[in-house]
Parts: C-alpha cells; sequence; structure tokens
C-alpha cells in the first residue's frame, strides 16, 4: 500500500527564550535549487514578541495558529510555486486595461495640466525671496537697494 506524503507537519507553538514563534515545517518543492532535507523550517512570530502581557501574547499566538492552519487547509504554498505565472497573468490584464483606457483619452488637453498649487512660498512675480529686504529700512537700518 502506498503512503501519502504530507506537504506539511503540523504547526506548533514554540515559547522558546529568544522569543515565541509558530514552527512550520512544509516539504520542499521537487524543483527547489536550496533543497536540504525533506522540510524547510519556517518560524512565523508576526511581531507578536512585541507584546509584554503574556496572557495577550498567548491569545494572539492561539488566534495566528488558528489562521495558519486554516489557510494550510485551503492550499497555502509558502514557496509560492505558483505565483510568478498568477502574477505574470495579472500584470498582463493590467497593461490590456490601461491601454483600452488611454485610447478613450482619460488624459487633460496639452495646455491643461493638473498642477498642485505650491504653499508656504510667496508667490509674487517682483520678489521670490520670502522676506523682502526693504522691512529693515522702517526700524532704523538702510534700505539695501
Amino acid at each position: 500500500m502506498a503512503r501519502t506524503v504530507e506537504r506539511f507537519k503540523e504547526p506548533k507553538i514554540v515559547r522558546a527564550k529568544r522569543g515565541w514563534f509558530i514552527a512550520l515545517y512544509f516539504r520542499w518543492p521537487e524543483t527547489h535549487p536550496e533543497k536540504k532535507g525533506p522540510y524547510k523550517k519556517f518560524e512565523i512570530s508576526a511581531g507578536l514578541n512585541r507584546i509584554h502581557d503574556l496572557g495577550r501574547r498567548e491569545r494572539e499566538m492561539q488566534a495566528l495558529l488558528a489562521e495558519l492552519k486554516k489557510l494550510l487547509k485551503g492550499g497555502f504554498d509558502p514557496f509560492f510555486e505558483d505565483a510568478e505565472k498568477s502574477f505574470v497573468g495579472e500584470i498582463e490584464e493590467k497593461k490590456e486595461r490601461n491601454s483600452r483606457n488611454q485610447v478613450g483619452g482619460n488624459r487633460p488637453a496639452p495646455g491643461n495640466s493638473f498642477r498642485k498649487p505650491i504653499y508656504g512660498h510667496r508667490q509674487t512675480l517682483g520678489n521670490s525671496a520670502p522676506h523682502s529686504r526693504r522691512l529693515d529700512a522702517g526700524r532704523g537700518h538702510k534700505a539695501i537697494p
């Protein structure tokens, strides 16, 4: 009778001195170049070691473990073997959508660009400096031409 090979071992919470994490052992893909041993160990902490209240940390870790188990049952693969094909397909769809939108002409006319106003600067034609030099003239100083 042929034995089925499990894709992963049951994830467990590890409460180590160096920090808490969920240990997930997932089977290496057959074609992976860095394959060392039958399983790759993933340590997932998700920043929960910043929580100092141990009761709250335990609750959050249990919730993370439950969510991880749900993802694994749904077919989650931490190596993202099929992700490249999926991303390439999504990029092609987006390019096609963008090219269809540009044909219709959603761009402004050549002389009518949308510019943000510049705040915090003087927008006068004569003097572009934030303070005029003539302000000192009335305080007993000579006016600077």
